[in-house]
């Protein structure tokens, strides 16, 4: 009798326990939920599309004045611009989950929303492996599990089905330009270097101890890449081909190979990145295949 009375109680109260959500920020604090979250705000661009991606775009209740995408995040209302964020406005909003970016909004505006009393979880992506890995710990946390699982999964499969491709292929160098004056690239510690790399070419600034350091006009020459991106708009490609035209030594000025990627699928955080990483590498194997 002792051990049926056991089994039930087992039973009956293990559910309850089981239930409580968890995961783990890049902040490394642990966040805990009784239940999905209901009231989101997001303060970066590239969460607010992870939050649409994993069927809770209804739930934001606020967003960062960039947030653009999908068009109905347009009509979110704004608490926020990177660093700097209206603690009034998001406090009468009452959240009961805030995604941050790390890097973005910074240590101070986080710190100020916790000592609020505010359950904020931080993000900081550095790899192209980070998004379905973000997928999976925020999936349960929004009631999406099994619809996080599965875009995790079609993610990592396609990314990987790239990498198998370009492996083995000849290496093509990049420099990939993310502002022209002063001019500006990432280094290996960005996601950018890491699609580079899928795509099996080599950022000819990975080594650069900044995340995004100031670099020389001599420096790309003399390092000669083979393939220039550039983040800047469909707008200005053409002045900006014509700028990099000047030194028609350079491989990548010869064969012709300047091209853009748009930011917003490559520089975004998201499940769009797959579209960008598509698209770098297109550029890439354009390069690779006159070699």
């Amino acid at each position: 009798m002792f051990i049926l009375i056991v089994i039930l109680f087992y039973f009956l109260f293990e559910p309850a326990s089981a239930s409580v959500l968890s995961a783990i920020d890049d902040s490394g604090s642990k966040i805990t939920l009784e239940s999905p979250v209901e009231r989101i705000i997001s303060m970066s661009p590239d969460l607010t599309e992870v939050v649409f991606e994993l069927g809770a775009g209804p739930k934001l209740v606020g967003a960062d004045e960039h947030s653009n995408h999908p068009p109905e995040a347009r009509a979110i209302t704004r608490v926020n611009s990177s660093s700097t964020a209206n603690l009034e406005l998001i406090l009468s909003l009452e959240p009961d989950f805030i995604l941050a970016w790390k890097t973005g909004n910074g240590p101070r505006v986080i710190s100020r929303l916790r000592d609020l009393g505010l359950p904020v979880f931080v993000v900081e992506t550095k790899r192209v492996m980070d998004v379905p890995a973000l997928y999976r710990r925020l999936g349960p946390l929004f009631g999406q599990t099994l619809l996080a699982k599965q875009k995790a999964k079609t993610f990592s499969h396609e990314i990987e089905v790239i990498r198998q491709n370009a492996h083995n292929q000849p290496e093509i160098t990049v420099f990939y330009e993310i502002w022209e004056d002063p001019l500006m690239t990432l280094s290996g510690k960005h996601m950018v270097s890491d699609a580079i790399s899928i795509c099996g070419g080599k950022n000819i600034f990975e080594d650069m101890v900044p995340v995004a350091p100031l670099i020389s006009l001599e420096a790309v020459v003399a390092a000669d890449p083979q393939v220039i991106v550039t983040s800047g708009s469909v707008e200005g490609l053409q002045n900006w081909r014509s700028r990099w035209s000047r030194w028609a030594g350079m491989q990548a000025v010869k064969n012709q190979h300047l091209y853009m990627v748009a930011p917003d699928l490559l520089l975004r955080q998201s499940g769009r990145l797959l579209e960008g990483v598509k698209s770098l590498c297109d550029k890439i194997q354009k390069a690779r295949s006159l070699t």
